[in-house]
């Protein structure tokens, strides 16, 4: 009897050190994020510019606990903008890559050079013991040689709108041979670390340890193919057709979508569709 327990102590104990040896071993995975829309270019004036984020593995970068925000000002008159947010958590963690997307109606349909900025929130975990530098000092986010780091960095670039500039179209922005030219952000994720109980008051048990330093982005990789794009245009041109006055020309609405039947209705969002990329190209 008393082999028996020890044999099934042992064995508990092997089976738990098997589920850490695995917790910790994670495959390396990265997580992207890129600015695909707009760019440092010289844009033709939009009724609706559609602003576009891509997220390459989304499973990966929900560990990072990120928040994304975006503003957009005249580069003159910067107190004319605020931040926006786009919903960057609990995307589809079955997808390669996820766009973020909304559309700002009549801004843009002038002439005049502007400013975007985005700052992207995220979290990372390490211990003392696997080699990142920090100091034996404990703060508000270091308990026993446990440490979490939260990063905001502010990003931006300038971008125009002028006649006679390039059409917003997402699928040749993010295919030709410019695809590389935005600003993104790149991660290695190493392993995913159980946070100790004093610094998961917020709900975080567990973040990703990051490589350092961060490799290089690869954003030509959040490639958007003409359906893609479409379902984009479409989606943002229904949203401002819902509005009380519309920036974009809309299809006509025999008594709303709602009265609709069920083929009419799928005539409807074509419609949509084709008065989106005739609007948004």
């Amino acid at each position: 009897h008393r082999k028996h327990t020890m044999f099934s102590f042992k064995s508990r104990l092997l089976g738990l050190a098997l589920l850490t040896t695995l917790a910790r071993a994670n495959t390396t995975s990265s997580a992207e994020v890129d600015v695909v829309f707009p760019r440092n270019d010289t844009f033709e004036p939009m009724p609706l510019m559609p602003v576009v984020f891509a997220v390459q593995n989304p499973a990966a970068i929900e560990q990072l606990y990120p928040t994304l925000d975006y503003m957009v000002a005249p580069l003159d008159a910067p107190n004319e903008g605020s931040f926006e947010r786009l919903r960057i958590r609990y995307l589809p963690p079955n997808e390669t890559t996820a766009f973020l997307y909304k559309g700002i109606p009549s801004q843009f349909n002038t002439e005049r050079v502007w400013k975007f900025s985005w700052q992207l929130r995220w979290v990372n975990c390490s211990t003392s013991e696997n080699g990142t530098a920090y100091d034996d000092d404990d703060t508000l986010n270091d308990f026993h040689g446990f440490h979490r780091r939260t990063y905001w960095p502010l990003q931006s670039f300038i971008f125009t709108t002028r006649k006679g500039g390039l059409q917003p179209n997402l699928t040749t922005i993010t295919t030709g041979d410019d695809c590389g030219k935005t600003q993104a952000l790149r991660f290695d994720v190493k392993e995913y670390l159980p946070v100790p109980a004093k610094l998961s008051g917020d709900g975080v048990t567990s973040c990703a340890l990051l490589a350092s330093p961060a490799p290089t982005p690869s954003p030509c990789k959040a490639s958007i193919e003409s359906e893609a794009a479409s379902g984009i245009s479409s989606s943002l041109t229904s949203t401002e057709c819902r509005s009380a006055t519309p920036a974009v020309s809309c299809p006509p609405k025999d008594d709303g979508a709602a009265a609709l039947g069920a083929g009419s209705l799928v005539a409807w969002l074509a419609a949509c569709s084709a008065w989106a990329m005739y609007n948004l190209y």
